[in-house]
């Protein structure tokens, strides 16, 4: 409990030190805190940011099993659609064109456990 207790914290801090230098939002910085302290099935692997409709978004992608959707969020945290992902792998369908017209993207940050695992 303790050892669990202590990578939290670590994890909160060094993802605090990443939105000092980034202006990453608290609201994301909370999420890659979640992912990096969680199993590796419940991480999505990256947290994208992008400009979307003259607006900074947030681009979660979806897991890779069990049809779950990808997020996208607007600067406050707000769930704005999610692009896809789902049974039919086209999301829920409020942002259709997000792929095709996101610009400007950049990776916050990518999940190291992942390449452990190949």
């Amino acid at each position: 409990m303790t050892r669990q207790l202590i990578a939290i914290l670590l994890g909160v801090a060094t993802v605090s030190g990443a939105y000092a230098q980034t202006n990453i939002p608290p609201f994301v910085a909370k999420l890659i805190a979640r992912y990096e302290s969680g199993p590796l099935g419940s991480s999505p692997g990256a947290v994208w940011q992008y400009r979307y409709k003259g607006e900074t978004v947030y681009y979660i992608p979806r897991l890779a099993c069990c049809d779950i959707m990808s997020q996208l969020y607007d600067a406050h945290g707000k769930l704005i659609c999610r692009p896809d992902g789902g049974v039919a792998g086209g999301g829920d369908g409020k942002c259709p064109l997000f792929f095709k017209e996101r610009k400007d993207g950049r990776q916050l940050w990518r999940d190291p456990r992942r390449e452990e695992i190949h």
